[in-house]
């Protein structure tokens, strides 16, 4: 926790070892979702663990508006900013996968059952990620259930410094403007498409294409590596549960970035 304070007064330009009520927003935020607390437990917690509200930079809290203004306060940039700060060098040589997966709104709902039609997704918030061959979440965005996966691949290769690795993802991915954001952070895209698709142009996407026509075999089996990505959302909803017990967009958005760092903590 002292290391994600470290690193929120970093990207906040605050000096280190200040107290600030933002830094405080954040490390509520998390531990929260670390232990998976709603405000009542979060005040037992603050109650068995006294030292805590010094790491958090608190007081006792006394009510509940100030845990809900609490929440609503953090600011989801600089969560994802903190995801992609964590990672650290690890997400500029290695190679990267891309997916998606939904967390159910206030009850469970098998996300499986959603994505084949038999729900509605807007019963779903849905965590985008970008994660190492090796675990460690280096880039996140949350959606509605029933957003487009494929604009959030490129705002997430944004978030990240240029590297050398590949990128992995599925069909939903594929987009020309996705394969030339991959491209132009120095990456390889390594995107599943159909087995005819037209090969045209000399855009990122065509040179992927023709990749694959040369090497088939090599192509294949780094896409293999893609069911990696599959263990990680298997791991946090099995540390974190696959709910999200927040409402409103915005508080979605930190509880799910919140888990993430979670995840990352666990992992580190």
């Amino acid at each position: 926790m002292r290391r994600i304070a470290d690193i929120a007064r970093e990207i906040l330009g605050i000096a280190p070892g200040t107290r600030d009520r933002r830094v405080s927003a954040i490390l509520v935020s998390i531990l929260k979702s670390e232990e998976n607390l709603s405000y009542w437990g979060l005040i037992k917690h603050f109650d068995r663990h006294p030292g805590d509200l010094e790491l958090c930079e608190l007081s006792r809290p006394y009510c509940r508006s100030w845990y809900q203004l609490r929440i609503s306060e953090t600011d989801p940039a600089v969560l994802q900013r903190v995801i992609a700060k964590m990672a650290g060098c690890d997400a500029v040589h290695d190679t990267l996968l891309v997916d998606s997966s939904g967390f159910s709104i206030a009850r469970y709902v098998d996300w499986q059952n959603a994505k084949y039609g038999k729900l509605s997704v807007r019963l779903f918030a849905k965590l985008h990620i970008m994660h190492t061959l090796h675990g460690m979440v280096c880039a996140a965005t949350v959606t509605a259930g029933n957003a487009s996966d494929s604009p959030y691949l490129r705002l997430m290769v944004e978030t990240l410094p240029e590297g050398d690795g590949d990128v992995l993802a599925d069909a939903a991915y594929g987009g020309i403007k996705n394969c030339n954001a991959i491209r132009d952070s120095g990456r390889r895209a390594i995107i599943d498409s159909k087995s005819n698709a037209i090969i045209k142009g000399f855009n990122a996407r065509a040179a992927m294409l023709r990749f694959r026509e040369a090497h088939p075999g090599t192509f294949y089996q780094m896409l293999r590596l893609r069911n990696n990505i599959e263990s990680v959302f298997s791991s946090m909803k099995a540390l974190f549960g696959g709910v999200v017990r927040a409402f409103k967009p915005h508080t979605q958005a930190v509880e799910l970035l919140s888990m993430t760092i979670c995840y990352n903590m666990a992992f580190a």
